[in-house]
């Protein structure tokens, strides 16, 4: 009969505190193997912890196994942490552990076998070396394909979707062994076109918590329709950069999706007809042939063309808008054309122009219509005077609510920087397109108001808004004269004035000091 005791049997032989202990003990290396007595039905292992004598016995009486303990720190007592490290130690050994047989062993194996303290205690502290496996990395591939969904009472919904691929012997690029869940991780591909993928991703899950304020676990296909317009850009502009494959999963040849240099066009074409004010939302892709359109994004910041039906289409492509265009674009060139009666026009040119604007971009392609030019931005000062100095905020102020101008912004603002030469700068545009407010002293109020502020007013894209009363300074030719009297007085005190004449302006002050 054998017994060798395991590390989950000597956890029932101490409590779960002198465990805790006595696995910090060991851990420390603090444990070390004085001795060993094994006979027939007999085994004791005897170590110093912590200088401390410890001994563990183990016994066969008539097919019972018997334990006991000593401890010269804790005389009398069963357990302790002491014998819990000294048990740890030996159950956790790789060569020998804690075992009793009935039948004849050799007393000195132990010696043999086992491994010194010193050595025992760095395999458990240091860490191990793992065999490095050489995995030759794969490319990793981005399937695109145009799925058509039915959609009541209209034609079908059209979605572009994708799905991360590998290489294949016999296809091109196939879907298995690979997925959202994984393609993060896996060490077959590398860490940079591994980031590039899974960046689409991300986008779907923040896009998901923005709208629901919870993300699902990605499916087989993920839809970059609502994606944002811009990060889906920056996306596959990495995607490429990282040298990830981006395919056509609509052929069976999974052909290169093509990124045209030449832009896509999208606009709003307004026209005068017999019966009003005609508008039509139109997109066109980089060449004429490319008839079966589809923008991506939100807003739309790509289009999907192809010469037949996307979900078909051997041969498909991607090109960026030439002009920042909307979300309401695509519905509104669903909706078809629009027509303004001719009574109506005035009114859709004073409410609803404007917003067409910010859409998308506006043309006649017959130049029946004029369409009216955006008016002009104005730099408005805001000039505020508490006591003697000066503050100044600038903004920008439209007439009309229309998209901001931010060309025409920065044209204005270098203008007025011409205007004012050398007596002084309003600062640097922000961030925001605006010159920073700034608050002077009272040299610098003086200056600005007599110099500069004459000049800004005579700017015609420049408004002037006092906030308060601001005071009024001239300069004058006259020469400045000070008169000064003095004059006795009672006691220790006499009296002095001072009298300074600018042209016809006096200014007098007396007072009256002591004598030295």
């Amino acid at each position: 009969m054998e017994f060798q005791l395991t590390l989950s049997a000597a956890q029932t032989l101490v409590t779960e505190s002198e465990y805790n202990l006595g696995q910090f003990l060991c851990d420390s290396g603090k444990v070390e193997i004085a001795h060993r007595d094994m006979k027939p039905g007999f085994s004791r292992i005897s170590a110093m912890v912590l200088r401390e004598s410890v001994m563990a016995e183990l016994q066969i009486n008539r097919g019972n196994i018997s334990f006991t303990s000593f401890c010269s720190k804790h005389p009398g007592v069963q357990s302790c942490e002491d014998v819990a490290a000294l048990l740890i130690e030996v159950t956790t050994e790789e060569d020998q552990g804690f075992f009793v047989s009935d039948s004849g062993v050799d007393p000195f194996a132990w010696k043999r076998n086992s491994k010194p303290q010193w050595e025992r205690t760095l395999d458990r502290l240091l860490p191990a070396i793992p065999d490095e496996q050489l995995v030759d990395e794969e490319p990793l591939g981005l399937i695109l394909k145009v799925v058509s969904e039915p959609r009541y009472g209209g034609e079908d919904a059209l979605t572009l979707q994708a799905r991360p691929a590998r290489r294949g012997t016999k296809s091109p690029w196939i879907q298995t062994g690979v997925s959202w869940r994984n393609v993060a991780f896996d060490e077959r591909f590398s860490k940079k076109q591994r980031r590039a993928v899974v960046e689409l991703d991300r986008l779907r899950e923040h896009v998901e918590q923005s709208t629901y304020r919870h993300s699902w676990d990605p499916k087989d296909w993920i839809s970059l329709m609502d994606l944002p317009g811009q990060d889906l850009l920056d996306a596959f502009e990495a995607l490429r950069d990282a040298g990830v494959q981006i395919v056509n999963g609509g052929s069976a040849a999974k052909l290169p999706v093509e990124f045209s240099e030449i832009p896509a066009m999208a606009h709003v074409d307004v026209r005068r007809t017999e019966q009003g004010l005609r508008m039509e939302g139109k997109l066109r892709g980089p060449r004429e042939e490319h008839h079966h359109l589809l923008p991506i994004g939100t807003p739309p910041t790509l289009l999907a063309y192809a010469s037949s039906p996307l979900p078909k289409a051997k041969e498909l492509g991607l090109a960026q808008f030439a002009e920042p265009v909307t979300k309401e674009l695509a519905a509104f060139i669903d909706s078809g054309a629009h027509i303004i009666p001719d009574g109506a026009i005035e009114l859709f040119e004073t409410q609803h122009l404007d917003r067409l604007r910010v859409m998308a971009p506006l043309k006649s392609e017959d130049g029946s219509y004029r369409i009216p030019v955006p008016a002009r931005p104005s730099l408005k000062l805001s000039l505020e005077s508490i006591q003697t100095p000066l503050t100044v905020r600038y903004s920008w102020e439209y007439s009309s609510k229309g998209p901001r101008q931010h060309t025409l912004e920065k044209e204005i603002a270098a203008s007025v920087q011409d205007k004012l030469g050398e007596l002084g700068s309003l600062g640097q545009l922000t961030s925001s397109g605006i010159f920073p407010p700034k608050e002077f002293s009272t040299s610098e109020s003086i200056d600005f108001l007599v110099h500069a502020l004459p000049l800004l007013e005579e700017h015609p894209d420049v408004i002037i808004e006092e906030q308060n009363r601001l005071p009024k300074y001239r300069i004058s030719d006259a020469p400045a004269t000070v008169s000064v009297e003095a004059g006795e007085s009672t006691g220790d005190w006499f009296d002095l004035s001072v009298e300074v004449l600018l042209g016809e302006i006096k200014k007098c002050r007396s007072r009256c000091c002591s004598k030295p």
